[in-house]
């Protein structure tokens, strides 16, 4: 089911195939939720503001955000993605983000390496992560940068 808030106004509930939703420029908002897609390519979404995955809405194992894509994206939500290993953001990326969240993805063992390269990023919230998620970020963490000036809750359910 996908759920997409137009000019902030009005949710629509539809499952489309993913290039129809690329279509449609002026999302600010789109929440995802058991739509299964193993690929994710909504790069042609300018005005997309939110993004939220929940709960088998992406079923592959690397999300990726690509060069330049989602230049005005500010906030995403990752949420029970059960069989993601990878967050891989590229050069130019997301640089408008100011809040990631990720919440249990169990597969998901290192912190995204490029958040040093996220400008704008003051909220990293991690909940109910794996152990060796939690252990490489206390690992990293004063090997990298990228923890200065970010706000970060890591905490258990």
């Amino acid at each position: 089911m996908l759920a997409a808030s137009k000019n902030g106004g009005i949710n629509v509930k539809i499952r489309p195939p993913l290039q129809l939703v690329s279509k449609q420029t002026q999302f600010r908002k789109l929440f995802l939720k058991k739509t299964l897609y193993s690929k994710f390519a909504l790069k042609d979404l300018p005005n997309l503001s939110f993004l939220c995955l929940l709960s088998s809405s992406y079923i592959g194992e690397i999300l990726q955000f690509p060069n330049r894509g989602f230049q005005n994206l500010k906030q995403i939500l990752l949420e029970s993605l059960l069989r993601l290993k990878s967050i891989v953001i590229e050069d130019g990326a997301l640089p408008s983000l100011e809040k990631l969240q990720l919440v249990f993805i169990p597969r998901l063992k290192k912190v995204p390496s490029s958040l040093n390269k996220l400008p704008k990023l003051e909220v990293f919230h991690v909940t109910d992560m794996s152990d060796e998620f939690e252990e490489n970020f206390h690992l990293n963490r004063g090997q990298r940068q990228w923890i200065i000036g970010v706000l970060l809750f890591l905490c258990r359910i």
